[in-house]
């Protein structure tokens, strides 16, 4: 998943308007008449310059582009179960997600990323997961409701990072509440992803300031996210996403970007310089 910063997406529109501009600066200033063969040589020769300048706005969009998922370096998924709290689904193929009222059947996830490769502020992060199964079917009733997950961030300063993907259980987990379908103080809520017209292969994004917070606050190069779901509706089965395991589906992923975005005025100033050599080099 690629991020164009806003600033960059209206510098972007700028180079196009400002081609236009110097298109017709040069026309008025000579006279040439639209279409004429003058008018198109003109033209031709300016549009590599604006082709160049466009481009070098999107290479700075995305040049700090970082993709992280769960099968890079010490990278883990795994959930656990409150019916079987000692067992472990490290090697599970899908992160299961379920809140029932009986207690004995709450699945919770847990997603961990290796950020060894980040060396710099992150500027923009996405958390994104694709859906295995669906609990709705095109003649449930519960179709048009939505199914909240609450997704959470595991804090450097409490328990730490190190669980493993084959030996976590609901007994043993990080920051987990062992009475509920929920997480100890030990995570801090980043956010919800909203589940409705949901398909399966579908994938699920959360990108706000609290994950990017999150992840610049991060002091180990590990970071543990805690997926829980909300409703306690449809119980009878679980919201499925694909593991790491998952062969027909990517893994949780973190997109970031770590490039400082230059200010619009940086960029402006050295397009509006190539703009006014072009136009008198071309008016004369």
């Amino acid at each position: 998943m690629s991020y164009v910063p806003e600033k960059l997406r209206v510098l972007q529109s700028g180079v196009i308007y400002a081609y236009h501009i110097t298109i017709h600066q040069c026309v008025t200033q000579k006279s040439y008449k639209p279409g004429s063969k003058d008018h198109q040589l003109k033209k031709n020769m300016l549009k590599p310059l604006f082709v160049a300048l466009n481009l070098s706005v999107m290479s700075i969009a995305n040049a700090g582009l970082i993709e992280i998922d769960t099968n890079f370096g010490n990278g883990a998924d795994s959930y656990i179960h409150n019916g079987k709290k000692d067992s472990n689904y490290g090697s599970a193929n899908t992160l299961l997600l379920r809140n029932d009222g009986d207690n004995g059947w709450h699945r919770q996830s847990y997603i961990r990323f290796d950020l060894s490769d980040i060396t710099e502020t992150v500027a923009n992060a996405s958390f994104d997961l694709a859906l295995t199964y669906n609990i709705l079917t095109d003649n449930d009733a519960l179709v048009a409701n939505v199914f909240d997950v609450e997704v959470y961030g595991l804090l450097d300063s409490s328990v730490g990072n190190n669980w493993s993907e084959n030996a976590i259980t609901w007994n043993n987990a990080a920051g987990n509440n062992v009475n509920s379908n929920g997480f100890t103080s030990d995570f801090s809520l980043l956010g919800t992803l909203s589940l409705k017209d949901i398909n399966v292969g579908d994938r699920f994004t959360l990108d706000n300031d609290a994950l990017v917070n999150f992840i610049n606050n991060d002091s180990d190069n590990l970071v543990t996210l805690g997926l829980r779901r909300v409703n306690s509706v449809r119980t009878d089965s679980s919201f499925q996403f694909a593991s790491k395991e998952n062969a027909n589906n990517g893994a949780p992923m973190l997109s970031l970007t770590t490039t400082a975005v230059p200010e619009p005025g940086t960029l402006a100033i050295f397009g509006l310089g190539l703009i006014g050599l072009a136009t008198r080099r071309f008016i004369k």
